[in-house]
């Protein structure tokens, strides 16, 4: 009798799954935390080739905000164009793509500022 118990003591089947449904949780937090980096990290790239549209298309005379808004297709975005002098200056907003537990919005802005062509 004593001899049954502590082969059943000494039995690991089923730890490792114990193990595996502790950690899983982590490691699929870890994986959503570094793929909501890479999403804002190309949201940044996006925003700044999104001013630089813009700015490029307002120093020639054309509609900045087109510009910016077909350079930053399918993110919600705010599009501001300055000028001053010889230059113009866009900044783009874009709202980052979060997920749906994260609290609060993250935007990424992109400046660029340009001289006018005559």
């Amino acid at each position: 009798m004593i001899r049954k118990a502590k082969s059943h003591l000494s039995d690991e089947s089923g730890v490792q799954l114990v193990e595996y449904v502790a950690v899983f949780p982590f490691v699929l937090l870890a994986a959503m935390i570094a793929f909501q980096f890479m999403v804002g990290a190309y949201t940044v790239v996006v925003a700044a080739a999104a001013a630089r549209e813009g700015a490029r298309a307002a120093a020639v005379y054309e509609n900045a905000y087109v510009a910016a808004a077909n350079a930053s297709v399918g993110f919600q975005r705010q599009v501001f164009v300055t000028g001053a002098g010889n230059g113009v200056r866009c900044t783009v907003k874009l709202k980052v793509p979060m997920f749906p537990l994260w609290p609060g919005e993250v935007w990424a802005t992109g400046n660029t500022t340009m001289r006018l062509e005559r």
